[in-house]
């Protein structure tokens, strides 16, 4: 660490990090107690379900992603404190004593919280991506040592352009408007119909330095193909290795996935902090933003994404699937639409019917509505293909010592994609599923029965079909 530009710049500093305890919060927050000699890390952590800050902070940190770091340094507890509070509200939601010593105390700020639900209502999306950033905003300005704020974003957070810069974006409505819209006059109807193609004016011009990406599982630190997210491709294996999604839409097999390693893209943004600090002293005037993307440099598709994780499907069955795991991408036409209503829809009804007779609740009806409505919403980003600038991104890699480059890897170029989804389905069978691998033999002697009654049942209606014709 001696050697290392950042490990220095992180030296004795005080980390505040928001959405602490969402899936780049904790991975962010395990990288720099392990890798750098951060004095604090705060966690801003609002109740939820019950449980305060300290027990969602201890929740997180039992989780196996800081078994390394619990080996390493045993006593690493002592440099992480939780901080009960909440972005949507002013102050953040802080006791006086705790906005006190954050004011005096904290060196480097990551806004990671955020709502990333595709349907959430308007209003709270707003509440929460907008009126939180300009809440923290408005609080960190009062920290007196502050020398970085990064916000994290995702890659498409101009999605209704082609071609997206690492540039800040003028758009038709500013967030006052946005705001005078939504929480003040505007009808739930006006508000639809202005935000009806997917938000297309709903941005924020917030000025802060951003690092944009879509993230997947762990590629190699502190462990493999870790994961506790259900966001994004996730579901979509989840899902399918259950047996739940048969059919799934993309426009064609060469619409890039652009996906990249969470803890890759945490590297990134520990490094993008450093980054802002030494360009800070260049300039004042300039606020980067740095589009972490895998399309310019080492491009995977949704159809190898899909095709190399279904491979698994049948090497790492999963116990409590529902049924033999068949998928198929394919674009979203009438053949799509007529083959989700055959494999998805029409099953559930008649499970649901017997259930019901049967005086049980029907469950899978529901559940392939949010699956319908999930699938329309993710379309939007399997239906083309953008093209991003990352000059920024490279630019950083490329002034790292190797030292640097060694202990905070983000060269996308490296990963190697086969290995890696060839390994991400047997990731989320740990770590999501919860499915240890112990109950593999079981879950294969399932997956072989199911594999034989899906095979009479396709037969079956294909003589059927064949004698009734005749």
């Amino acid at each position: 660490m001696e050697n290392s530009q950042i490990c220095q710049f992180y030296n004795n500093q005080k980390v505040f990090i928001t959405g602490a305890t969402g899936f780049m919060g904790t991975v962010l927050a395990e990288k720099l107690l392990r890798s750098t000699n951060v004095a604090k890390i705060y966690l801003l952590i609002r109740s939820k379900k019950g449980k305060d800050a300290n027990t969602r902070m201890d929740i997180m940190l039992d989780n196996v992603l800081f078994t390394k770091l619990r080996k390493e340094n045993p006593n690493f507890k002592n440099r992480i404190i939780a901080v009960a509070g909440d972005c949507t509200l002013s102050d953040l939601g802080l006791s006086v004593g705790d906005r006190e010593q954050l004011i005096v105390d904290v060196n480097i700020v990551f806004h990671a919280a955020a709502s990333v639900y595709f349907h959430e209502n308007i209003k709270q999306a707003y509440i929460n991506n907008v009126q939180g950033t300009a809440n923290l905003l408005t609080f960190c300005k009062q920290m007196r040592h502050l020398k970085s704020f990064v916000h994290l974003s995702t890659a498409f957070s101009n999605s209704p352009l082609d071609k997206v810069d690492e540039v800040f974006y003028d758009y038709s409505i500013n967030y006052q408007q946005i705001e005078e819209m939504i929480l003040k006059e505007t009808s739930p109807k006006e508000v639809d119909r202005l935000t009806e193609r997917y938000n297309i004016d709903f941005h924020v011009k917030t000025m802060t330095p951003q690092i944009r990406f879509p993230v997947t599982s762990t590629y190699k630190e502190p462990i493999e193909y870790w994961t506790n997210s259900l966001g994004g491709p996730a579901s979509v294996i989840a899902s399918a290795s259950l047996g739940l999604i048969r059919v799934f839409p993309c426009e064609n097999s060469q619409i890039f996935a652009e996906l990249v390693p969470v803890d890759m893209a945490v590297a990134a943004l520990i490094a993008t902090a450093w980054d802002i600090n030494n360009r800070y002293e260049i300039s004042r005037n300039e606020i980067p933003i740095y589009n972490y993307i895998s399309s310019n440099d080492n491009s995977v598709t949704w159809y190898e994404f899909a095709e190399l994780n279904k491979l698994q499907f049948l090497n790492y069955p999963l116990k409590n699937a529902m049924w033999v795991p068949k998928f198929r991408i394919m674009s979203n036409s009438m053949e799509y639409k007529l083959l989700f209503l055959i494999f998805h829809y029409f099953p559930a009804v008649v499970a649901d019917f017997f259930r019901m007779i049967n005086f049980k609740k029907p469950y899978l009806v529901p559940i392939y509505r949010k699956i319908n409505n999930s699938n329309n919403a993710f379309w939007f980003f399997t239906s083309k293909n953008w093209k991003f600038s990352n000059d920024n991104i490279k630019e950083m890699w490329n002034e790292l010592s190797e030292v640097d480059k060694e202990l905070f890897p983000f060269d996308i170029s490296a990963v190697n994609w086969l290995k890696y989804l060839r390994n991400y389905h047997k990731g989320l069978r740990l770590y999501v599923h919860k499915d240890p691998l112990d109950s593999l033999h079981k879950a294969k002697i399932r997956a072989t029965r199911f594999e034989i009654l899906h095979k009479v049942m396709v037969y079956a209606i294909y003589f059927i079909g064949i004698k009734n014709i005749l």
